[in-house]
């Protein structure tokens, strides 16, 4: 499963065959988002279907952080975010998911006082009639601090209003003007929700391989599944590790981990960003001579032409525009050789 993007008279592939869903789309933005003032062609087919909450048996997230966007709320399921129909001038306007953009109607705020979740208009997502029982919709409404506007982000990504309901995507819906209502949580990625980044204010990671390259996400991007590539150093929140000695996690924002994809512990697998949950997967060794050593003792590494033949091979010093990590045999190259900086 290939797809092509002609970008400065430049023909790039690369295979998404392997990679999950989200990753597939998160790797076509970034490409994108490197070629906006050239003509981009992308083709993608996706022919794995892709549920948030069947691809890894912990489903938990970090609360709702940073999306690609923005301030925008993110849906795990679907891919879309959450919006304000016709603007959500008039009171009473359906919330929904929608492609995810800049537009003010996506643009959510959290009051942690009042549990408020705001579009900056005094508009908030409240639900309708304060009728707080499962498949009521929820609506735009002037800010008052009622229960019905009352809610809490949980450690699991959930957003659960006052009777302990999940705002959730109607049906599980994944198109344009999918209505979100409340309903029993369950932990699917209807109910899923990623949105304002909190950085743990740990460390750089830094790999030996080149003067100033990192351990990072690009974009700040922080739904579980995210690609970790090596990114020239920068100093933000997508960049700051801690290791947790005790569980041998490496956590980045509040509580999202280095992970490798699928459990599967295999030379060349890619690892992801994942909620910390304390498997082996995610249990990593650093030794002395700067090697990240995986439960299975394979070492976190860099690989420039996991997706193709190396034609990304031409920014950051030759470090590529995508070069994810992953996990591989321990031979002692550069690219296995890593350091905390503060």
């Amino acid at each position: 499963m290939k797809s092509v993007i002609q970008c400065n008279n430049k023909t790039l592939t690369f295979d998404l065959k392997q990679q999950r869903k989200q990753q597939q789309l998160n790797l076509v933005k970034r490409v994108y988002s490197r070629c906006m003032d050239a003509l981009v062609l992308v083709a993608v087919a996706i022919l794995v279907p892709w549920s948030l909450a069947t691809t890894q048996a912990n489903a938990a997230t970090a609360p709702i952080s940073l999306s690609y966007y923005g301030p925008v709320i993110y849906n795990a399921g679907s891919g879309l975010c959450i919006d304000e129909d016709g603007n959500g001038i008039t009171p009473g306007s359906k919330i929904q998911l929608w492609d995810c953009g800049n537009a003010a109607n996506m643009q959510w705020t959290y009051v942690p006082a009042t549990g408020a979740l705001t579009d900056g208009m005094n508009h908030c997502i409240d639900i309708t009639g304060g009728n707080q029982v499962p498949w009521t919709p929820v609506q735009s409404w002037p800010c008052n601090g009622t229960d019905a506007q009352r809610w809490t982000l949980t450690s699991n990504g959930s957003i659960v209003s006052t009777a302990g309901l999940c705002l959730d995507a109607y049906g599980g819906g994944t198109a344009d003007g999918t209505q979100l209502q409340i309903y029993p949580c369950n932990g699917s990625g209807a109910q899923i929700w990623d949105g304002p980044a909190t950085p743990n204010g740990g460390s750089a990671l830094r790999n030996s391989s080149g003067a100033q390259v990192c351990a990072g996400i690009r974009n700040s991007d922080t739904m579980p599944g995210d690609s970790i590539e090596i990114l020239p150093c920068d100093g933000t929140g997508s960049e700051q590790w801690k290791y947790v000695a005790a569980s041998g996690a490496l956590q980045v924002y509040a509580n999202e981990c280095i992970d490798i994809v699928g459990g599967v512990q295999t030379p060349g697998q890619n690892v992801q960003l994942w909620p910390c949950n304390g498997t082996n997967t995610q249990r990593w060794t650093l030794n002395a001579n700067g090697t990240i050593v995986s439960s299975a003792g394979l070492c976190l590494d860099y690989n420039n032409f996991n997706y193709n033949s190396g034609e990304y091979d031409e920014i950051y010093g030759g470090l590529g525009w995508v070069t994810p990590l992953v996990v591989n045999n321990c031979n002692g190259a550069k690219s296995q050789i890593w350091s905390f900086m503060p």
